[in-house]
């Protein structure tokens, strides 16, 4: 868990895009890997200027989305290291 949370600041503090930053932190878990571990994580970049939320899940169930109104649903299901940007 400490190594993947190093791997993946370390690679976020290079300014590149999540879906990069969850690549290269994936590509670096999984060398020397023999015993099949896994990590599971979510990460979330919000601007708060325009609301846009970008994020990458890796592994974890979708995110809920709340509306205003308090209803809630389910975002567009993806695959690990792919991202989107949703507008609040």
């Amino acid at each position: 868990m400490v190594i993947a949370k190093t791997i993946i600041k370390n690679q976020a503090l290079t300014g590149r895009s999540l879906e990069l930053v969850f690549s290269r932190a994936n590509e670096q878990l999984c060398e020397n890997n023999g015993e099949g571990l896994f990590v599971t994580a979510f990460m979330g970049l919000l601007d708060l200027t325009s609301s846009a939320f970008e994020y990458v899940n890796a592994g974890h169930n979708p995110p809920l989305l709340r509306h205003s109104g308090g209803s809630m649903n389910t975002s567009v299901s993806f695959q690990a290291s792919s991202w989107r940007v949703w507008r609040a």
